[in-house]
């Protein structure tokens, strides 16, 4: 009876234990990816464009709101911390691993879930490090009262890291309904927050506090939606899949936010919260809306791209398409309000914020421009140069820290001008580099690009004219700004028309996915009016 006994235990021990194996099965699954084509990023942006346009909004009439309740010291103090906590988040955020998720051809559960639990990681570290460290940051910025803003925005790394894979995923599988859905909760949420505790009197803390109200909702709302559910599996040989590839991102993303955020810091440092206010102003309503948009556009074309890797001419012929858009949009808007920006600050924010305007005026020029140039970067991605858009980044960045380093010389307008003076001088590199790597030129672009900025730039001469004829009329703030838009809405839609009458048909051809005659005479769009996708909800 013995031996019988020993046998069996020997037996089942020697056995594979059905536990291991069938972990191994789940890691090593291979996670869907949803088809390419034009018809895909139509149906992209035909979701993300309208809801940008909602956020925009929102935000606009946020920032507005919080304009008369809030002093200029309070929004200063708070852009000077997020330039710290938000440099952590960019850099130690996501590591580089969303972007490593979206380009991957193939893509394992494993993966996906050691990517997860590795942003939370080092989500929960960051956070940990600004409560414990807020003090000495505080003293190091030069203003113990940002002493409490930092433990309260330090929180916001290990919120957003639970969001960064569900996110990629569904950029990677193009469900761009829901990351609109998400985005629009986040800002709808973060502004009641931070309206209602301006109001109640909370200062700076209610922007604060705001920020990560919504972004807690967010991460909610993006795990109740997410189809994807991560495996409790953290394995380094899974990282080292991407490790090479978020590498070259995060040391990007270290040298890209001097240029990014390299501005506010020397602002703030030197030239004291009040000014930072002015400066971060013009910023929250301009440059960071006109970025985000640019941004709208770059979430839909980058994944789209990334599986057009060995067709340079549909990749060229994609990001032209995409380029022409956002000038069309963003051109007219940032150089109209460059040209009333005297109005507009008067009649919108009020007279506390008059010293803004020069800074309004030209941030308005930067922000436009700027958001063109960051379009490349998709084009580097989606090849798989991270190495390359890594040496760009940190050479652009020394050189823009420079610009604001000498104009911080003539005040905060200076710096602003600084801003202006690098990025116009960095524009053609920016274009250059990144379209060498399928085989195009700048000049490729023109066509595209330059039409209705000219057509932009006479509309903004056009308003500035009528304004200050207003002005010297003796008319109002408000009848002097709402005389020079439409002005330039009427001169710049008009010279469009006459010289590239295509361009609006163009924009609408990108929005819209109608394009029923071409999949019927062979073209590349037969998923037009079918995502397989849409069935979950996703988009």
């Amino acid at each position: 009876m013995i031996a019988p006994t020993v046998a069996d235990i020997v037996r089942r021990t020697t056995r594979p234990l059905p536990g291991p194996s069938t972990r191994q099965t789940r890691a090593a699954a291979e996670l869907p990816r949803a088809a390419a084509g034009r018809g895909a990023m139509r149906r992209g942006v035909r979701w993300t464009a309208p809801s940008q346009v909602l956020v925009q909004v929102l935000r606009i009439l946020t920032t507005l709101v919080l304009a008369r309740l809030l002093a200029p010291s309070d929004f200063g103090l708070v852009a000077l911390v997020t330039v710290v906590t938000g440099f952590f988040e960019r850099v130690l955020g996501d590591t580089g691993t969303t972007s490593a998720l979206v380009q991957r051809e193939r893509l394992t559960q494993g993966l996906a879930s050691s990517v997860l639990f590795w942003n939370l990681l080092v989500g929960a570290t960051t956070t940990t490090a600004f409560v414990v460290l807020a003090a000495p940051i505080a003293q190091l910025l030069g203003d113990d009262a940002a002493t409490g803003i930092v433990r309260v925005l330090g929180c916001m790394a290990v919120v957003n890291a639970a969001m960064y894979v569900p996110t990629a995923l569904m950029r990677r599988n193009l469900q761009f309904r829901r990351l609109a859905v998400i985005n629009t909760v986040n800002v709808f949420t973060t502004m009641a927050a931070s309206i209602g505790l301006a109001v109640a009197g909370l200062g700076a803390w209610g922007l604060a506090v705001g920020n990560v109200t919504g972004s807690v909702v967010a991460v909610v709302v993006t795990w109740v939606w997410s189809d994807w559910r991560p495996m409790l599996r953290f394995a380094r040989a899974d990282l080292s899949e991407i490790a090479g590839f978020s590498a070259r991102l995060s040391f990007q993303n270290l040298f890209g936010y001097f240029a990014f955020a390299g501005d506010r810091l020397l602002v703030g440092r030197f030239l004291g919260v009040a000014d930072l206010g002015y400066y971060g102003m013009a910023n929250r309503l301009l440059r960071y809306p006109l970025a985000t948009t640019a941004q709208t556009y770059r979430d839909v074309v980058f994944p789209n791209l990334a599986r057009l890797q060995g067709d340079d001419e549909r990749m060229l012929d994609t990001y032209r398409r995409t380029l022409g858009a956002i000038t069309l949009v963003l051109m007219p808007l940032c150089f109209t309000i460059a040209a009333v920006a005297d109005p507009l600050v008067r009649a919108v924010l009020g007279a506390k914020w008059v010293p803004a305007i020069p800074v309004v005026a030209l941030i308005a020029v930067v922000g436009g421009l700027q958001a063109l140039a960051t379009t490349t970067g998709s084009l580097y991605l989606a090849k798989g140069r991270a190495d390359l858009s890594l040496r760009w980044s940190m050479g652009s960045s020394a050189f823009l820290m420079v610009c604001y380093g000498i104009g911080t010389l003539w005040g905060v307008t200076g710096v602003a001008a600084g801003f202006l003076a690098g990025i116009v001088l960095l524009l053609y590199p920016a274009f250059r580099i990144p379209l060498a790597l399928i085989g195009a030129r700048p000049s490729d672009l023109a066509g595209s690009v330059l039409p209705p900025a000219l057509c932009a730039v006479a509309g903004a001469g056009a308003a500035y004219g009528t304004v200050e004829a207003f002005g010297a009329a003796g008319q109002s703030d408000a009848v002097r700004l709402t005389a020079g838009v439409l002005v330039s809405l009427a001169v710049t839609l008009n010279l469009l028309l006459l010289v590239r009458p295509g361009a609006l048909h163009d924009l609408l051809g990108l929005t819209l996915t109608h394009r029923r005659a071409r999949v019927a005479a062979g073209g590349q769009d037969g998923h037009e009016g079918q995502d397989r996708h849409d069935t979950g909800g996703r988009r």
